[in-house]
């Protein structure tokens, strides 16, 4: 073997070669290149002369694994490679990680003569890898403490928030029902910042995943109106949402997200304006290739911003000064949270304020729109009296949600485990008792929710039985979404009555017109406490409004002005009931199945001009412009009020109507109107 030349070849480089010759059954170094001082602290001589040996470089606690693997790799006798990583001593007492790659040398007789190889210093991969380690062990515990936390927070939130709703709805003095009132809106301003804590923190792990499917842009708007309705009407403010009517119906996107996006800077813009207005108005273009580039503005007369804390506004708890964070309070992540979730979407945001003048925030994103099916009307199948079966290991909870679907005429059965009502399921013999429906609690010892909705599934029963998930976590266990399971609906604790409300029939109502399609709908579906009256007895208000969530606020409105009221949740049925209850005065929503308001308006007006009394309607529509309040007068309406409508302007145009009625002085009244 030419050893200079091997030297020279090698000497330069970063790898260390050598050469390690069978000696009468030792395995000396007989050849190294002089690089091999810098990598262990020891000169090359020292290794040619024996003075230090292979073994004497490798860590003690790796010694013997190298020794096992180097025997079983030579015992094969092939000139096939090996490679090993272990841990070495330098001169000096430091640890490095190298890795190894050897090979045989064989003989003519076919024994091995030499071992040839070369030995790479690894430490700064290893320490990277180390750390990466770490870093995903530390993240994910992160992870799994904030689930735990969430989970730990909602529950007891849970328990506050649910039975204050349900004590504002028990009869309270005027004093009782404010401090109930006061526990709501903190347990809510809690729940806020929990979120907002979460989606930080999701954001800031990369783990916040946009889920894309079709929905509905006009209701993921209206619900954020109706959402900030209350604070609103508190503060006297003017809500004005405008949505160009020009827009395609469905989009394909995460409308969860689009909804948060819009209800924090709704939520921003009323918080910092104490008088005058704010302004949501959704516009934007369709292209050639299918999709729209929407324009989300939302303008208010608040306090501004000064031009020298623009640049500040999305970051990360930022304020614009300490007294702000005193007088408003928050986190200051709603903002950084908005801009975080634009960017994901693809989407700009932009600001322009000044102080004392108000503030414009502008959102563009760009959509896919949903052309396959238009918008989907929901049949009112009347789902009233229906079984629903709640499955959650917390007490206050089950107490909850039983009182809330017992106030909307739903029957309830509890169990407190996945394995209680399985047992239960499995022996149901039908009839009354047959469930219609099941709660699912997803975090519950022993089985959880994911664990009992697979044994529910497994049954030929509930197969197709409708499943509606709370979750105290944002997401499963194993990270994918909950709309990945065989569910109907989710959401998170605590379960706001509304929105419980909402999905809850609609899953009753798609699950009963599935087993019946050819079935003729019922006229009315059930609604919020208090029910229409039984006999056909006048009543002061008839509410036709298809929204839940619409009624709830509505009907809270008629009894604190003590009205009584009937409801009908389409054109249709507003119809029937207006023959039947003779109301003093109807609020008609524009948008309503069956049958819509300008067209129920109409049939009435007909029926009318046989000589009785014409009854105000006063039209409800999210998007008054003049040429829908003609449409609405022309049809026959005495007015028409825009939404979201608060509550003095919902009173101020039906008091004087049912006044008018109970003083005897209709036809005076509908002359002057």
């Amino acid at each position: 073997m030419d050893s200079d030349l091997f030297r020279k070849a090698f000497s330069q480089g970063p790898v260390m070669m050598f050469v390690r010759e069978n000696i009468t059954g030792e395995w000396p170094v007989v050849e190294a290149s002089c690089n091999v001082e810098a990598l262990t602290g020891w000169p090359r001589e020292a290794f040619l002369s024996g003075a230090v040996t292979h073994a004497d470089l490798i860590h003690p606690d790796d010694l013997d694994r190298v020794r096992r693997e180097e025997d079983a790799w030579k015992s094969n006798r092939s000139p096939t490679g090996i490679n090993m990583k272990y841990r070495i001593v330098t001169r000096t007492g430091d640890v490095r990680h190298v890795s190894e790659f050897t090979r045989n040398v064989l003989s003519e007789d076919g024994g091995i003569q030499h071992l040839a190889g070369y030995v790479i210093d690894v430490t700064e991969h290893h320490e990277s890898e180390e750390a990466r380690r770490a870093a995903e062990l530390a993240e994910k515990s992160k992870s799994e403490f904030l689930a735990n936390m969430s989970h730990e927070i909602r529950t007891p939130m849970n328990g506050i928030i649910g039975m204050a709703e349900l004590l504002t709805r028990s009869g309270l003095t005027d004093r009782q029902d404010s401090f109930a009132e006061i526990i709501l809106r903190s347990g809510n301003a809690l729940m806020t910042i929990l979120n907002d804590i979460l989606d930080f923190s999701k954001i800031a792990a990369g783990r916040l995943e946009l889920h894309a499917e079709p929905f509905d842009l006009a209701d993921a708007v209206d619900d954020v109106a109706n959402i900030v309705a209350m604070d609103v009407a508190a503060k006297g403010l003017e809500l004005n949402v405008r949505i160009d009517p020009a827009l395609p119906t469905l989009f394909v996107g995460d409308g969860g997200r689009v909804r948060q996006i819009v209800t924090n800077l709704v939520g921003n813009a009323v918080k910092f304006t104490e008088a005058g207005h704010v302004f949501v108005n959704v516009g934007g273009t369709v292209t050639v290739d299918g999709m729209a580039m929407l324009d989300i503005r939302v303008e208010d007369t608040g306090i501004g911003i000064p031009r020298d804390k623009l640049a500040h506004v999305f970051e990360k708890f930022s304020q614009v000064d300490g007294s702000t964070t005193r007088q408003y309070q928050g986190t200051g992540l709603g903002l950084s949270i908005v801009a975080s979730l634009v960017d994901l979407m693809g989407g700009t945001i932009d600001l322009d304020s000044e102080a004392g003048r108000g503030s414009v925030f502008r959102v563009r994103l760009d959509l896919p729109i949903d052309s396959s099916e238009g918008r989907r009307q929901r049949a009112p199948v009347d789902v009233g009296g229906a079984h629903v079966v709640i499955v959650d290991d917390n007490e206050t909870n089950r107490i909850i949600l039983r009182e809330q679907l017992g106030a909307w005429r739903f029957r309830c059965t509890e169990f407190a485990s996945g394995d209680a009502v399985l047992a239960h399921l499995a022996g149901e013999r039908g009839g009354a008792a047959r469930t219609d429906m099941i709660i699912l609690d997803y975090h519950m010892p022993g089985m959880n929710g994911a664990q009992a909705l697979d044994a529910i599934r497994a049954l030929p029963a509930h197969a197709n039985t409708p499943i509606l998930m709370l979750t105290s976590v944002d997401q499963l266990e194993g990270g994918d979404s909950f709309a990945a399971l065989d569910i109907q609906g989710s959401m998170p604790k605590p379960a706001r009555a509304g929105k419980l409300f909402e999905l809850v029939v609609a899953a009753l109502r798609d699950a009963r017109a599935a087993d019946a399609p050819g079935a003729a709908p019922a006229l009315t579906a059930i609604a919020p406490p208090p029910t229409p009256p039984a006999d056909d007895r006048a009543i002061d208000v008839l509410l036709a409004e298809d929204d839940a969530i619409n009624r709830r606020y509505f009907t809270q409105i008629f009894d604190l002005a003590g009205w009584s009221y009937a409801i009908a949740t389409n054109g249709r049925a507003a119809v029937d009931l207006w023959g039947r209850h003779r109301p003093r005065v109807i609020c008609m929503d524009m948008s309503m199945p069956i049958l819509n308001g300008i067209e129920a308006t109409q049939r009435i007006r007909e029926t009318e001009a046989d000589g009785r009394i014409p009854t105000p309607i006063i039209g409800l529509s999210g998007h008054v412009q003049d040429a829908d309040r003609a449409a609405c007068l022309a049809a026959g309406m005495t007015d028409c009020l825009s939404k979201p409508v608060s509550q003095a302007a919902l009173t101020d145009a039906l008091a004087p109507w049912i006044e008018a009625e109970r003083d005897g002085d209709r036809e005076t009244r509908a002359a002057a109107g």
